[in-house]
């Protein structure tokens, strides 16, 4: 075998110990895991930050070195939902749509990830008052998990926005039934009712 196939099949690590590619090739990935966790911190940091002191302008061009360098789409879509999530603390919901569509656009693996961002996309959608869009993302986050409580409370903003105030009931009622330790599904159903006494 020549000196340039013999090159290819193996690696020569900073200590001078001659390893097979495949080794070299996990060696490396693992690095690079490293170095994309300790970049995905570092720059979640920094947005926070940033949005914390009234310079969320300064955060688009962090989200895109850290698009960048990260090569999983599950990360990248945590990183999206991270930024949507820091976006509704300062009230820019139209920024956190975006922000969650684009994770949605990565399709990440894991029921997890991708029921926040259904979730997540519907309670922005919400807050922008885009209520019948906001349904569609609230009802395929309950189809992904059905034992969270979180899209049940927004499907019933959703309806009651859409002026389907029974249904907004149920969902809200659903919602606190799953989980009585949150009372913000019991207050919109207490608001609903005191606006719509009769319906």
């Amino acid at each position: 075998m020549g000196e340039r196939e013999s090159q290819g099949l193996s690696w020569i690590t900073p200590d001078g110990k001659r390893i097979g590619a495949q080794e070299a090739e996990e060696i490396l990935l693992g690095r690079v895991r490293q170095c994309e966790g300790a970049l995905q911190g570092a720059v979640a940091e920094l947005v926070h930050l940033y949005a914390t002191t009234g310079r969320p302008h300064l955060v688009a061009e962090h989200i895109e070195r850290f698009i960048a360098c990260v090569s999983d789409p599950g990360r990248k879509a945590a990183g999206f939902v991270r930024m949507g999530v820091l976006m509704e603390e300062i009230q820019d919901f139209t920024s956190a749509a975006s922000y969650y569509r684009m994770a949605l656009a990565l399709e990440p693996m894991g029921s997890d990830i991708w029921y926040w961002i259904h979730n997540n996309l519907g309670f922005s959608l919400n807050q922008l008052e885009k209520y019948g869009e906001a349904e569609v993302f609230c009802r395929a986050a309950i189809g992904i998990d059905p034992g969270r409580h979180n899209a049940h409370k927004n499907l019933g903003v959703s309806l009651a926005g859409q002026g389907k105030r029974l249904e907004a009931a149920k969902a809200f009622v659903t919602a606190t039934l799953t989980n009585p330790a949150d009372p913000r599904a019991l207050a919109h159903l207490e608001e609903l009712l005191a606006e719509h006494p009769t319906s």
